[in-house]
């Protein structure tokens, strides 16, 4: 149809569209659980829903998180165009396998905590 009209189109141009003429921010999506998930975790508060406190108390919970060093996150920076990609002052410095440490603990009723 405007055949002249998409060659000047980027991917990059189209994408920013939105941002710039019509101020929709780009944001990161929210995360929610699967829905199998959310499935499972009411069929167990549906099993065990009449459950006493001293039945509880017999439970062993326990869970592990890994800690790093170093953490990386995305950092957006406003670069001129006139600018390296790799200059100083537009980049952050990351490491490519961070130290980390695993941490496993467990609780329950009747003992207040188990060991890390």
């Amino acid at each position: 149809m405007y055949p002249n009209l998409l060659k000047s189109l980027s991917i990059r141009g189209i994408q920013h569209r939105p941002q710039k003429d019509l101020h929709i921010p780009s944001r990161a999506a929210a995360i929610q659980p699967l829905l199998t998930m959310r499935r499972k975790n009411l069929a167990f508060s549906q099993k065990y829903r009449h459950w006493t406190v001293g039945q509880w108390k017999k439970v062993m919970w326990s869970d592990e998180s890994i800690f790093q060093v170093i953490t990386s996150h995305r950092v957006c920076v406003r670069r001129p165009s006139d600018h390296s990609h790799y200059n100083q002052a537009y980049t952050v410095k990351t490491v490519q396998h961070s130290d980390s440490v695993m941490v496993w603990g467990s609780f329950s009723g009747n003992k207040a905590h188990g060991g890390l």
